[in-house]
């Protein structure tokens, strides 16, 4: 149905009529609605809702209207428009046809209308629109019944994340011309103040409003606003409390749909100052609705087939077949009634009942209201016509409509199929004649264009194969005709009948579509296995994809196999290791009619015999990896049955396909594992493998010499093999880490196994180098650490070598020593005074001595100077001391001391100390005293109550270096007394007898004198 208040042009152009318009009103215009006709009441709210630039659109919402009859009597066929809309805002849905089709409405009853409209912006003053009803279809009616107005505003809204829906569920899918539920569950959230609540079985513009017709709607709610409200999408004056509801909503399916349609069910409730609605974040996880399909189709028939000469009466059967699950409402059955009949009144029944004549207009007649067939079931529509008595062939032409949908000869809406039915109307004269029909096969769905030759057939009307009509019938001219043949089975008669008669029959024989069977067969493993496909003469055979498509091949069953094809053969290849009952494939035979019929080629594969598996050997020396390569099936695999570790022995183990032994290092003998080999069918065989270690050569061990000095270590490496045990051999044979030569030296033998073995372990005492199955050869070492003092060419030692096998070599280790460098003898000097020995030390050599030498050389541990002093040896450090004699000043004669090492070498120097006489100094190490100088030859001294002497006047004639620092004092303890010197003066207790101090002048370079004072068993008094 078109979108306006138009009828259908096409449809109705498909009946061979001109269209039907919906024309104005007459200039007296229709009476508004009330007690004597019928009363509109709006059931939804006064406002549209919009939520601007959302997407998709939010901008639609459906109006619905109770219309009640208050005329006192039936309405028959009621129908309700919507137009008129006055404002530039709001008007309908583009999918909106603006057309309702309520049906019979008995006095008193009431229905719904309802209308999906759209908001282009928000308005706030209210636009005008008018709701007309009708009492037969508008295009066929003169007026409308009555009228109602009503105005809208349109109003922006927004969403509220509370006010949601949890599930929407359509009842079923949806047929054309029958009821559709959809049920919605949600929740408000809290109702604001204005206790609003408007509900709308969908909200977006997209809704195709054309294919669903709202009729009825029930809102259960449950909470604080708990009630039922049926057809009603307005609810004002709730209660604030958050609200359960379900909200069920019956349509009219008027339409079709090319696919699913999503939901968009929208409830607008009062929210503080603002009206909010239902998020739609959920929206697309709600399951849509599914496409619309259609299950109904119409014939006719009519009889009497033949009317004589002078014409008559005939019956138009049209045949309504509902092959669906649900009860579908035509809303009209529209008859073209063949030129020049004419419909008998009161002649209409539907389902055998009488019904209403139809309305008639330029030859169509259109029967409407209570066009109801169940579920799975047919009804028919029967009419009379007056047929004239003018020869010829007679066809009424018929279709129904569901809205804008068209119903005809065929489950299709949009092939225009009208459902044909024809009466002849006999002429005077020869009847045909019929001799042959070419071809005179074809196939059962029928098509073929046959032509009919023979005589008279220039009257032709109907060319019948067995109980059907052939269409399309061409007269060429008297002796020949075309046709296309009607579906059919088997050899059928085929006549010819024209205004004057009926032809004998000629036979047309349909072959039917290829009925291939499924085709089988059986192979063992990867064997190809083929089938061979039947075709039928000039037929073909192609393979179907998993999809049920054709396709030239190869089919692949991933697993499994491949299946292609080569002229009429399929042949499938398994995958190794693949056993079972495949995937079938499917083909299709085609015939030369283009006829198919479909199979499947299933092929059974059984696994070849299991393999098997021979005991297998192999020999190796020592460690070496033994390999065997055992018989594995393409595609098996090699495993061991166990570990493959053998304590003692080795490891077995699997190796790209192959068996392998590595021997545990002094493993010799046999060792044996069992292998499985397993094809790729999973079978498997067992046996074993033998493998034999014989024992590598023996260990070598090759003498050894090293030379070195004194006694520094020599040492001497040498390989030990993997698993082997190195030891020294002592005097009675025995193994030894460490071997003692007296006077000579020690040999020790050192391993890194031995290094970090804990002491007390066996492999201590032995320097064992454990047996591993995988480890490098090692380095061993011999010591030889000579004693002090030797010399000469060291007794060997033998060293043994065992390897892991227990086989052994020896050998020897041969050190030499030789001399060191002789000791060292350097002269050595010391300072001191007169009082204080002096001392030197000679470093003694490791295991020799150091001695003094006297005047006739010989060695001592004293030797004295006389009238110098003496020198004294410490032998065990070294240490030579000088004690001068109390009055020796200058250089002693030197002494000599000879060093002698371990191996008697010896070497002698000199030691030669120096005495400097001693000088008095202040206590606080002041200058040293200054005496002035009168005269060159008597120098001035000044004392404080001391008893001096004046030693030596010639001596203040000599010229002396100024004294060194050492000759300052600051006291000196004799005869436990304390004595001391200061600045200029001395002073002190002395005792009884009186002793005398000695000063020494010395003339210094600048003209002044220092004096040393010198204590000589002196005291203070």
């Amino acid at each position: 149905m078109s979108r306006g208040l138009a009828w259908p042009a096409a449809a109705v152009a498909a009946l061979g009529a001109a269209p039907l318009v919906m024309t104005a009103a007459p200039a007296i215009a229709a009476p508004a609605c009330g007690a004597a006709t019928a009363t509109v009441t709006r059931t939804s709210g006064p406002v549209l809702y919009l939520e601007p630039g959302s997407s998709p659109a939010l901008d639609s919402a459906y109006a619905m209207y109770r219309v009640t009859n208050t005329s006192g009597a039936d309405y028959a066929d009621v129908w309700v428009t919507i137009g008129s809309f006055a404002g530039p805002s709001i008007g309908r849905a583009s999918s909106e046809s603006g057309q309702a089709h309520i049906g019979r409405l008995a006095a008193g009853a009431s229905a719904n209308a309802a209308f999906y409209l759209t908001a282009g912006t928000e308005v706030t003053t209210p636009e005008a629109h008018t709701v007309r009803v009708y009492g037969t279809r508008p295009d066929l009616a003169p007026d409308a019944v009555c009228t109602a107005s009503f105005s809208l505003t349109a109003q922006a809204d927004i969403s509220a994340s509370a006010n949601k829906v949890t599930s929407v569920t359509a009842s079923s899918s949806p047929q054309l011309g029958g009821r559709l539920t959809v049920t919605v569950v949600g929740n408000t959230g809290t109702i604001g103040a204005a206790g609003l609540f408007t509900a709308t079985p969908a909200s977006y513009a997209s809704w195709p409003a054309n294919a669903y017709r709202l009729t009825g709607s029930t809102i259960t709610m449950s909470g604080g606003n708990t009630g039922t409200h049926t057809d009603t999408l307005y609810l004002p004056g709730l209660n604030s409390s958050a609200t359960d509801y379900t909200a069920t909503f019956t349509f009219a399916v008027a339409g079709t749909t090319a696919s699913a349609t999503a939901v968009s069910p929208m409830t607008h409730i009062s929210s503080g100052t603002q009206v909010k609605h239902t998020t739609t974040n959920n929206f697309a996880t709600l399951p849509p609705i599914p496409a619309v399909v259609n299950h109904t189709s119409l014939t006719v028939s009519g009889s009497p087939t033949s009317l004589p000469p002078v014409g008559g009466t005939a019956t138009f059967t049209t045949t309504v077949t509902n092959a669906g699950g649900a009860a579908v409402t035509l809303d009209d059955v529209t008859a073209t009634l063949p030129a020049g009949t004419t419909y008998v009144p009161g002649s209409a029944t539907f389902g055998g009942a009488p019904t209403a004549d139809p309305a008639i207009s330029g030859g169509a007649a259109v029967f409407l209201a209570g066009l109801d067939v169940p579920a799975g079931a047919s009804r028919q529509l029967t009419f009379q016509v007056a047929v004239p008595g003018t020869p010829g062939q007679y066809t009424a032409s018929v279709v129904g409509h569901v809205a804008s949908a068209t119903i005809d000869a065929t489950t299709g809406t949009g092939d225009s199929q009208p459902a044909t039915g024809k009466i002849t109307v006999a002429g005077v004269g020869t009847p045909p004649t019929v001799t042959a029909v070419a071809p005179d096969e074809g196939p059962a769905a029928g098509g073929t264009t046959v032509t009919v030759t023979g005589t008279h057939l220039t009257d032709t009307t109907t060319v019948r194969v067995g109980s059907a009509d052939a269409t399309d019938v061409t007269v060429v001219d008297d002796t020949t005709i075309t046709a296309r043949t009607p579906p059919g089975s088997g050899a059928q008669d085929l006549t010819v009948t024209t205004l004057t008669g009926t032809s004998a029959p000629v036979t047309f024989t349909y072959r039917a579509a290829p009925a291939p069977a499924d085709l089988t067969s059986t192979g063992v493993g990867t064997g190809a296995q083929t089938a061979t496909v039947p075709l039928p003469a000039d037929g073909g055979v192609t393979l179907l994809d998993a999809d049920g498509d054709p396709t030239a091949g190869p089919v692949t069953v991933p697993g499994q196999g491949t299946y292609t094809l080569a002229d009429d053969t399929v042949t499938f290849t398994p995958v190794l290791g693949y056993a079972g009952t495949a995937t079938p494939v499917g083909f299709r035979v085609t015939d030369r009619f283009g006829q198919t019929g479909d199979a499947t080629f299933t092929p059974t594969v059984t696994a070849p015999p299991g393999p098997s598996a021979a005991p297998l050997s192999s020999s190796g020396v020592g460690t070496a990896t033994q390999t065997v390569t055992p018989a594995v099936p393409t595609g098996g695999t090699l495993a061991l049955v166990g570990s493959g570790a053998v304590p003692d022995k080795g490891t077995f183990a699997v190796d790209a396909g192959t068996l392998t032994f590595t021997p545990r290092i002094g493993f010799t003998g046999t060792a044996a594992a069992q292998y499985r080999v397993t094809d790729a069918y999973g079978h498997d065989a067992a046996a074993s493998y033998t493998a034999t270690v014989t024992p590598p050569p023996p260990p070598t061990a090759p003498p050894h010499q090293t030379s070195g000095i004194g006694t520094s270590p020599q040492a001497v490496q040498f390989t030990v093999p993997d698993g082997a045990t190195a030891t020294l051999l002592d005097a009675n044979g025995n193994a030894a880490t460490a071997v003692t030569v007296p006077a000579k030296g020690t040999y020790t033998l050192q391993t890194p196994e031995r290094a970090l073995a804990r002491p007390g372990r066996a492999e201590h005492a032995l320097a064992r180098m454990r047996p591993r199955d995988t480890e490098a050869a090692t380095v061993a070492t011999i010591t030889f650490t000579p004693v002090l003092g030797y010399t000469g060419v060291a007794p060997p030692v033998q060293y043994r070598i065992t390897d892991a096998y227990g086989q052994s070599a020896v050998a020897t280790y041969t050190p030499t020593v030789t001399l060191p460098a002789a000791p060292p003898a350097a002269p050595q000097t010391s300072t001191g005074d007169n009082t204080t020995p002096q001392h030197v030390t000679v470093t003694v050599p490791p295991g020799g001595n150091v001695t003094l030498l006297d005047a006739s050389g010989n060695p001592a541990t004293t030797v004295t100077i006389a009238g110098q002093g003496a020198y004294t040896l410490d032998p065990a450090t070294g240490g030579i001391t000088f004690t001068p004699e109390a009055r020796f000043r200058g250089t002693p004669s030197p002494v000599t001391y000879r060093v002698t090492d371990a191996y008697g070498q010896s070497a002698t120097a000199t030691y030669t100390p120096a005495v400097a006489a001693t000088d008095g100094g202040d206590p606080g190490g002041g200058d040293p005293v200054a005496l002035p100088v009168t005269g060159p030859d008597t120098p001035t001294l000044i004392g404080l109550g001391l008893s001096m002497v004046l030693l030596g006047a010639a001596l203040a004639r000599r010229r002396w270096a100024p004294l060194p620092a050492r000759s300052r004092h600051t006291g000196v303890d004799v005869g436990n007394r304390w004595s001391g010197a200061g600045r200029r003066e001395v002073y002190g207790a002395a005792p009884a007898a009186a002793t005398t101090l000695t000063f020494l002048v010395r003339r210094t370079d600048d003209g002044s004198c220092a004096a040393e004072v010198t204590w000589e068993n002196a005291t203070m008094w």
